[in-house]
């Protein structure tokens, strides 16, 4: 009697394949092993056809197929293909140190686009990178492709975070006890707030320009102010003192 035909697979079998159909001698046995484990059987139909339920394995599995029949195997080995995206863990993108940290699967290739510019590098042993891009601005858009050794990919897309707080706001205005109003600058579509003491006493939005201008309650000579500007994203400048003069 012959060996029966190599048990070979209709399709190839993926860390997705839940069923293994294929073909061998018709009546033949096929068993799938992992190692010494068997995870599936069934028997060849008339027409040389196996279907076996497995469950699904990791990519680069080795799966070891024997068709048997009339006391003779034939054996046929094969590789669990990766076909899962790799998983992209976590992105920190921040202005503040201008780095954006890409955790992945290792050696992945990862294509990043931010500014205006795209950016590509290999994951390390431990799936991360971390790219450093001078000037990075806050709230700014990026997109990613991580690309691992398989050729899946996972896309992924999001913002910069916005962790500067903006630069102190200038003030033009001589405060003084008759005043109305304080003009100044700063960082453009902030809000700008006055304080006296821990109250704020008057707000407004700066323009495209980061002008303002805060219509002022009247104050006391020696009374002390201060003004302060928040982004778009929270961040909170120092304060511009404010001393109001005695008005002549």
């Amino acid at each position: 009697m012959c060996h029966p035909v190599a048990p070979t697979p209709n399709a190839q079998v993926s860390d997705k394949t839940g069923v293994i159909t294929g073909k061998t001698t018709p009546g033949a046995t096929v068993v799938v092993k992992v190692g010494n484990k068997v995870i599936g059987e069934a028997m060849a139909n008339e027409a040389g056809n196996f279907t076996i339920k497995v469950p699904k394995q990791a990519a680069d599995t080795k799966l070891t197929l024997i068709a048997s029949k009339d006391g003779k195997e034939t054996i046929t080995t094969i590789k669990v293909a990766d076909k899962t995206a790799p998983k992209v863990t976590s992105v920190k993108a921040s202005n503040k140190t201008n780095k954006i940290v890409v955790k992945t699967e290792k050696d992945a290739i990862i294509k990043l686009t931010v500014g205006g510019k795209t950016y590509t590098k290999k994951a390390n042993k431990d799936g991360e990178y971390t790219f450093t891009i001078k000037n990075l601005k806050g709230n700014a858009k990026w997109r990613m492709t991580v690309t691992d050794t398989a050729g899946n990919e996972t896309k992924k897309t999001g913002k910069v975070v916005d962790a500067v707080a903006p630069a102190k706001p200038k003030v033009t205005t001589k405060v003084k006890s008759s005043t109305k109003t304080i003009k100044g600058t700063a960082e453009a579509g902030s809000r700008v707030y006055l304080y006296k003491h821990s109250k704020v006493i008057a707000t407004a939005k700066t323009d495209k320009k980061g002008n303002y201008v805060l219509r002022l309650p009247k104050q006391k000579a020696t009374t002390t102010l201060y003004v302060k500007a928040k982004d778009s994203s929270n961040n909170y400048s120092k304060g511009t003192k404010i001393v109001v003069a005695k008005s002549k």
